[in-house]
């Protein structure tokens, strides 16, 4: 069912109908961020934005992480599935997410030189930090920037970042404050900033003169004002789309109206669900290794993980960082190999150790939220909510029992505690698929 996104989300008829185009100029800002190469959506997006172009000019930006979550994508030389999408789309400019780099620089480089839109980094030593765009003779600045809050670079794996220098992001967008005077002088600034929403808040204190700073990093959906700047984040996974409707009197911003609209509504755009199909057309991925009688949700989906790893290491218990379970279900019926890459897209390896209870007591205490166990225990809150004792009524304490986990938690996880530590080569993707194909063969 078709409907225009811009009467949808933004200006009622009787207004448009009584501006004036000598003297007011409208332009849609759409904005994605943490795809996370969820292509299966981009069809419904595509549809999304070419109704809103059919009804106003557009600028179309990206605030990065537009890969590492759907294997028919990061499985592909380059990873450029999503960068040819894009092409099409006509994206204006995006950001680096964390995510780009998780290949290294090799794949990082192919898919910027195959980008037809500008990649900037403004906080990235050697990267482009900035760009103009202009729209019905309207200029516009955008200035981006990448969290580097994991010491002193992007949140991964240390080896990816060798050689590279990052410098504080909230920082960087205060210094490129000056894009905007530039001449001529920019209408509008815009910010794209993967990074936590506090951060982007910093931002928006600290560099007022951005009129709009798009987030990303933490998959939030929020719209918010601080002092003169929109600051805004779609959550993930293409399942919104950010419209922010800008209005000029005579070249000076007027007005700004925002808000996510949900791509799920629109129809799928044919020539793009063809890309998209073509894409997933790869019978190793597709193939059964397994079935589900039932449903498994986020708790769910977390225990399969953690007795794979735990059953391929044959140790007593294991743990997992929530930030690396990336499938909050999975559906009953069959289980395909490209399932197993997409709870687990990093291609993580198995580390084992020798921990007593006290051990893992404080590692469950040093992020009670964030990690993941299989063993039975108890979390023992104050008045406050706040965790002060973890309680394992099946462990002894004293012994050292095997432990299991992905190597990210065993190199990353503060005050990790641990005798006999090593980082095996048994990926996870691994042990998962061999523990579908064992306990969960359809009968």
């Amino acid at each position: 069912m078709k409907k225009l996104l811009f009467l949808i989300c933004l200006l009622p008829l009787s207004l448009w109908a009584r501006e004036t185009a000598a003297r007011q100029t409208k332009v849609a800002i759409l904005s994605t961020n943490d795809i996370h190469a969820q292509i299966q959506h981009f069809p419904q997006f595509a549809t999304a934005v070419e109704l809103c172009r059919d009804t106003i000019p557009v600028i179309l930006v990206d605030a990065g992480d537009r890969w590492t979550g759907n294997v028919y994508v990061d499985r592909s030389p380059g990873r450029l599935p999503i960068i040819e999408l894009m092409n099409k789309i006509g994206y204006d400019a995006a950001t680096l997410g964390n995510h780009e780099f998780d290949e290294g620089e090799g794949t990082l480089h192919r898919s910027m030189a195959a980008a037809k839109f500008p990649i900037l980094c403004a906080n990235m030593e050697g990267e482009a930090s900035h760009t103009y765009i202009t729209r019905d003779g309207v200029r516009f600045g955008v200035v981006s920037v990448v969290t580097n809050h994991d010491g002193g670079h992007p949140v991964g794996n240390e080896a990816v970042y060798a050689g590279m220098t990052f410098t504080d992001p909230v920082e960087s967008l205060v210094e490129h404050q000056w894009v905007a005077n530039d001449e001529p002088a920019c209408a509008m600034l815009i910010g794209l900033a993967h990074m936590d929403q506090h951060y982007v808040q910093e931002a928006a204190r600290k560099a007022p003169r951005y009129d709009l700073i798009v987030g990303g990093h933490d998959h939030k959906e929020y719209i918010e004002r601080i002092g003169r700047t929109y600051c805004t984040e779609t959550g993930c996974n293409l399942n919104n789309v950010g419209v922010c409707i800008v209005t000029f009197e005579q070249g000076v911003l007027a007005n700004m109206e925002c808000r996510n609209v949900p791509t799920a509504g629109y129809e799928a755009h044919p020539e793009y669900q063809v890309m998209v199909d073509r894409y997933f057309d790869n019978p190793e991925l597709s193939a059964v290794i397994g079935h589900l009688h039932t449903s498994l949700d986020k708790q769910g989906v977390t225990m399969l993980m953690l007795e794979s790893i735990r059953e391929r290491a044959k140790a007593d218990a294991a743990f997992y960082h929530g930030g690396g379970v990336r499938l909050d279900s999975l559906a009953a019926g069959d289980v395909h190999r490209a399932d197993m890459y997409n709870l687990e897209p990093f291609s993580s390896t198995i580390a084992t150790a020798r921990m007593t209870p006290a051990q893992m007591r404080r590692a469950i205490l040093a992020r009670p939220n964030s990690t993941f166990t299989s063993v039975p225990h108890e979390l023992v809150r104050d008045t406050f909510g706040h965790v002060v004792d973890v309680r394992f009524p099946t462990l002894k304490e004293g012994r050292k029992y095997r432990v299991a986990m992905g190597d990210y938690m065993f190199n990353k996880q503060p005050g990790l505690e641990y005798t006999q530590g090593k980082v095996r080569d048994w990926l996870i993707t691994d042990a998962l698929e061999t523990y579908v194909t064992k306990y969960y063969r359809g009968y």
